[in-house]
């Protein structure tokens, strides 16, 4: 097929109808939204009869998305368990607790552009023909970047660029690169690589889409 395979399908819906639903499914619906931003929709259906005349109507109702989502679960041998509650409702609550003025900036500029996100993990993601290449994620002194794949000079491409060279490594089996943005300057030289000067870079490992979102749970230091 003459197209890339991630721009395949990208406007898939899931509508699910049910007369009741466990509390797992529902789980993963909610998993499907916030971490892929899969369309997921849960109806509950259900016959209401008209006592006057005896007719009987078919009931569709919406269960998720729903705020109650919880209550309208089945329980099925789950007691105690809930959902994760998100922290920020709003970017601008996201990003109120950090330190770095300049990291405030960029992330408010490239969230006013429609630079695709994910507010539940702070994250900004930027794709390459179509795939994710990059996603940054803001922590309260500086962005953590994590670099999915490798193109030919990678390191010393990065290293020359940003004020901290030092930290830009190889992981994942030298995979992928981590690397951070501290300043103005790191945050203009890294948009202009991954919207202009990276756009013919030839990619010599392809790690794929899988996306570590809580960069946290690979580097600790990176709650910094």
């Amino acid at each position: 097929m003459e197209v890339d395979r991630d721009d395949i399908n990208r406007q898939q819906r899931i509508i699910l109808i049910a007369e009741a639903y466990d509390y797992s499914l529902l789980i993963g619906a909610e998993w499907l939204s916030e971490r892929f931003g899969v369309d997921v929709a849960c109806c509950r259906i259900a016959v209401a009869k008209d006592s006057s005349t005896d007719s009987e109507y078919l009931v569709c109702s919406n269960v998720y998305p729903a705020p109650e989502l919880a209550n309208e679960a089945v329980a099925r041998g789950r007691k105690g368990t809930t959902t994760s509650k998100a922290k920020w409702s709003t970017w601008d609550q996201a990003l109120e607790n950090i330190a770095n003025a300049d990291l405030v900036e960029f992330y408010k500029q490239e969230i006013d552009a429609d630079q695709e996100s994910y507010l539940r993990k702070r994250i900004l993601r930027y794709r390459l023909g179509g795939k994710r290449r990059w996603f940054v994620a803001a922590r309260k002194v500086r962005a953590y970047v994590w670099q999915h794949g490798r193109f030919d000079g990678d390191i010393d491409f990065w290293k020359n660029g940003l004020t901290k060279p030092d930290e830009v490594r190889p992981v994942k089996d030298d995979a992928c690169l981590r690397l951070f943005l501290h300043t103005t300057a790191d945050f203009q030289f890294f948009k202009g690589s991954v919207t202009g000067a990276l756009a013919t870079a030839a990619w010599e490992v392809d790690a794929g889409n899988d996306e570590i979102d809580d960069p946290s749970q690979e580097e600790s230091e990176d709650n910094q």
